[in-house]
């Protein structure tokens, strides 16, 4: 049965007409453009979310810790360092980290300008390596350092604005009863690439907004817990709130924190899946006409097939076979073009963006290898069912008035 199958398929299918080819062609072309399209367009829009969501939380970790009568990172209350959590925390599965974190709002004045500033304070405890990776020039702050007192990290946007450099001293006024004035050396100069966050933020020793708040070295702001998998953050976010925390104080996710960017990130997979329908819908229309056109061409050959024997089923099964081809040479060529221009993206930085409104440079390129093949399988598998529909044709096909058929 099998040779029968094979041997009639290559007779039924052979020497297509002219017309039949360039149809064929029309519709690898329509698989291969949605398939490059997807592919792009998934690849785009996981990158976005990886990227921007990496820096948000390298730069603020997973969750917070705080007291929940504190005004979120400008004017916190104090809380003690001696909690059950830390930094016992760290062993409990799924948490990678916690340090500790203070903050003070001040304004920084320089010859010619004035510019309002949160200073953010890290301990010994501090993981660097995020910020690290942000560095401009100069080098990040040691917590115990003593070298040199009052040293800061700066973002590059406030030195920008502010016409200030590594080494250079600023004045920082800090409003509360009664005023303080400080006076920091620049130690380094950062830049994240979150605009919204670098224009405020400036980061130093926990100790120097101690001294500033009249807190001991056993208070602080509050805490920041770094997690493995991102995916978990609900989850943890949640259950360190019913097992770890203690009277007065709260966990929040910085997804709960900053709302606006995950939602602004959330839509891009509206975007996405847009996207998705409408080129599986351009690949089944297209395959759809080219299918009809060939059974339409293939009219009297038909008629053949039945005086011969061959049942509705098994003529099906012949063009939809056929179709099946057609549809896989589309997603490999799809496959070669679309992984070729991410490739081409991540390495080179093709495509530009204006880093103040998307938070990146370049549009960074994300390869998922599971999205990839569900891709490729489900435009497969959607089209060849699509397919049964004018497949049935075939069955409506006189096989008298088709051997006459011209």
């Amino acid at each position: 049965m099998n040779t029968a199958w094979f041997i009639t398929r290559k007779i039924a299918l052979s020497r297509q007409p002219n017309f039949s080819r360039f149809i064929i062609r029309v519709a690898v072309a329509a698989i291969a453009l949605s398939i490059t399209v997807m592919i792009i367009a998934g690849s785009l829009v996981s990158g976005f979310q990886k990227e921007i969501s990496e820096k948000i939380f390298g730069f603020w970790g997973h969750i917070r810790i705080y007291d929940y009568n504190s005004t979120m990172g400008f004017q916190d209350k104090a809380v003690s360092i001696h909690q059950k959590f830390y930094p016992s925390i760290e062993k409990m599965p799924g948490v990678k980290h916690i340090q500790v974190y203070a903050n003070k709002p001040g304004i920084i004045k320089t010859k010619n300008e004035i510019e309002s500033i949160v200073v953010r304070g890290y301990g010994g405890d501090f993981d660097t390596g995020f910020i690290s990776k942000c560095m401009q020039s100069g080098r990040i702050i040691q917590a115990g350092d003593t070298s040199h007192p009052r040293k800061i990290l700066i973002s590059q946007s406030t030195a920008n604005r502010l016409k200030l450099k590594v080494n250079d001293d600023i004045i920082i006024y800090f409003i509360q009863q009664p005023p303080r004035v400080r006076k920091f050396k620049i130690e380094g100069i950062y830049k994240t690439g979150l605009e919204e966050f670098d224009k405020l933020y400036a980061i130093t020793d926990i100790a120097d907004i101690q001294q500033l708040n009249n807190w001991s070295a056993d208070s602080v702001s509050g805490f920041e817990i770094f997690i493995d998998d991102v995916k978990d953050i609900t989850i943890m976010g949640k259950k360190i709130n019913e097992n770890y925390i203690g009277q007065n104080l709260v966990a929040q996710t910085m997804k709960e924190i900053n709302p606006n960017i995950f939602d602004w990130l959330e839509l891009q997979n509206i975007n996405e899946y847009v996207i998705l329908i409408l080129m599986t819908i351009v690949a089944i229309i297209n395959m759809a006409t080219a299918l009809l056109i060939l059974i339409l061409e293939r009219t009297n050959m038909i008629g053949v097939l039945k005086t011969q024997g061959a049942t509705n089923s098994f003529i099906r099964k012949i063009f939809l076979y056929h179709a099946g081809i057609i549809i896989f040479q589309g997603i490999v060529i799809g496959n070669f073009i679309g992984l070729g221009l991410c490739y081409l993206q991540s390495r080179y930085g093709l495509i530009r963006l204006a880093e103040e409104s998307y938070y990146v440079k370049v549009a960074p390129v994300h390869f998922d290898p599971l999205f990839i093949l569900i891709v490729n399988i489900g435009v497969l598998a959607v089209c060849l069912i699509v397919l049964l529909i004018p497949s049935y044709l075939v069955s409506k096909v006189s096989p008298v008035k088709a051997i006459h058929f011209r």
